[in-house]
């Protein structure tokens, strides 16, 4: 069986103040109802993409 996980990141200032503008969802399974990471795996996410605050805590780079 594969499994497939999804990890998301939205940006939206007003709901995820706390963590400079970002939240973060995991969803295991397909399960696309339920987050599967609680507020400490939020916190550990949100000080992981602290390290490219520089490029608003974003690690990817979009290409044209």
């Amino acid at each position: 069986m594969l499994a497939v996980n999804v990890n998301v990141m939205v940006k939206d200032s007003r709901r995820f103040a706390a963590s400079d503008g970002w939240g973060y969802e995991t969803f295991k399974n397909g399960n696309w109802k339920t987050s599967a990471i609680n507020a400490d795996i939020k916190a550990g996410r949100h000080a992981c993409h602290s390290q490219v605050q520089a490029r608003d805590f974003v690690f990817s780079k979009w290409r044209e």
